[in-house]
């Protein structure tokens, strides 16, 4: 599964709150992220895991090793 975020680069919405403090954050983007038809991470570093990437990609080698053989 896809993963996405919107709270900020250290996952503390601190740029969001200043901008704009009326704002439900946390509420607001796992309703957006999840609009978007990918899993909301809410917890967050700078450092995000990439697991679920190396996970498509292997997926995707693998597909195009069967394709390979259709020619």
């Amino acid at each position: 599964e896809i993963m996405g975020k919107i709270n900020g680069a250290v996952g503390n919405y601190n740029a969001h709150i200043v901008a704009y403090p009326e704002v439900d954050w946390h509420q607001f983007s796992e309703a957006f992220v999840t609009s978007l038809g990918i899993t909301w991470n809410p917890y967050t570093t700078q450092i995000e895991p990439h697991d679920y990437i190396a996970e498509l990609f292997d997926c995707v080698a693998r597909f195009n090793t069967i394709l390979i053989d259709f020619d």
